[in-house]
């Protein structure tokens, strides 16, 4: 698994005037909660408005072309090149702080969809691997270029609000340090957000609910379904080591920050569903 092309800030978004950030109001309230991973900067503005201003000079010569005799049956040509005109200049002026310009992420998911994903590991649970049931199924290994690894993944819930109190800060400082001090180097952790549609579900209620109380819970359930940006963040701790027996090990200290108070609550996940959240988030 290439790490290199996934990680790391590698696009200076300071260093010179076209790399300023520029917040344009009107694109980041269309994108919602994309706009708080990616950004639009004074270079990718001005290559976006020059990706317009090409489709139009192209949809003007569509309009005017045959003396307007065939308008009428370019029309369905004249729509798409617009959408595909506008999704292109999105991609142009748009940034990704960590991977750099959109429109390169964009065109690099896109080979990797047409020819798959050469350097995707397998991933596979310890009971798929041995066929042992009394094997832990919540540990993953992963074979990627002969180099074998051993997973163990878990959904947190973080402390760390705008309400902390000081103190309360710095003890959850010691604790995250002295977890990533017993870690070792040979071990990898990784913090994984992700923004996800969020999932509606109608409150339960009682069995002697009262007609009033079913009323307000519909309620509640209808405005929250009717809500179109609905989502939530997701949290997630991977823990990466070179054998099963270090990452035993390595667990318990995890588990023990965890319940110094380090998160909130913490479910480890194991069989399909690390599986498939693996898959989701490291392709």
């Amino acid at each position: 698994m290439n790490t290199r092309k996934t990680a790391g800030n590698r696009f200076n978004l300071r260093s010179e005037w076209y790399n300023q950030i520029k917040k344009v109001d009107s694109v980041s309230n269309v994108l919602g909660s994309l706009s708080n991973v990616l950004v639009t900067t004074w270079g990718g503005l001005f290559m976006g408005m020059g990706t317009l201003a090409l489709g139009m000079f192209l949809i003007i010569k569509m309009i005017t072309a045959n003396g307007m005799h065939t308008l009428v049956a370019n029309i369905p040509a004249i729509i798409l090149v617009l959408i595909g005109t506008i999704l292109i200049a999105l991609n142009v002026a748009l940034t990704n702080p960590s991977l750099g310009a959109q429109i390169k992420v964009s065109l690099r998911f896109l080979a990797f969809k047409i020819s798959g994903y050469p350097n995707r590991g397998k991933y596979q649970t310890l009971r798929d691997l041995y066929r042992i049931n009394t094997d832990d199924e919540n540990v993953i290994e992963t074979n990627a270029g002969g180099r074998r690894r051993y997973m163990a993944m878990y959904q947190v819930r973080g402390v760390v609000s705008p309400v902390t109190f000081e103190d309360e800060l710095a003890r959850l400082e010691a604790v995250n340090a002295s977890m990533l001090s017993n870690l070792g180097r040979d071990t990898q952790i990784d913090k994984i957000i992700t923004v996800q549609k969020a999932q509606t579900l109608m409150p339960v209620l009682p069995k002697n609910a009262t007609a009033g109380m079913r009323e307000l819970a519909k309620r509640q359930y209808d405005l929250a379904r009717g809500i179109s940006d609905n989502q939530q963040l997701m949290s997630h701790i991977v823990i990466v080591a070179p054998s099963i027996h270090t990452l035993y090990d390595r667990l318990t200290f995890v588990e023990n920050a965890f319940n110094s108070g380090l998160v909130i609550s913490y479910n480890r996940l194991s069989g399909q569903m690390a599986k498939k959240e693996i898959r989701r988030i490291y392709g």
